[in-house]
């Protein structure tokens, strides 16, 4: 179905997630502490062009959802159309 969303024709984020892994990995490695994820967070902003409010905003996303969540809110988010959401990222 054509909608004219281009978000809604796919959702490939393989690419994303080999940004963000190559970015993010050197940066964090196995360490899932605060200073890690800070570490993760700051590479962000560096590597991926994030803001740092925002860059801080995903990896709380991340720490208290999960990619089970996650994924499944990004299937809602693309159906319903909603791109930058409310709060503007």
């Amino acid at each position: 179905m054509e909608t004219g969303y281009s978000s809604a024709r796919t959702c490939d984020l393989s690419l994303l997630v080999a940004e963000y892994a190559a970015a993010c990995a050197d940066a964090q490695g196995d360490d899932q502490s605060d200073r890690g994820f800070a570490r993760a967070a700051d590479a962000l902003v560096r590597e991926c062009d994030w803001t740092p409010p925002a860059a801080a905003a995903l990896i709380t996303l991340v720490r208290d959802y999960g990619s089970f969540a996650l994924r499944n809110a990004a299937a809602l988010a693309i159906a319903l159309h909603i791109e930058d959401g409310q709060l503007g990222y």
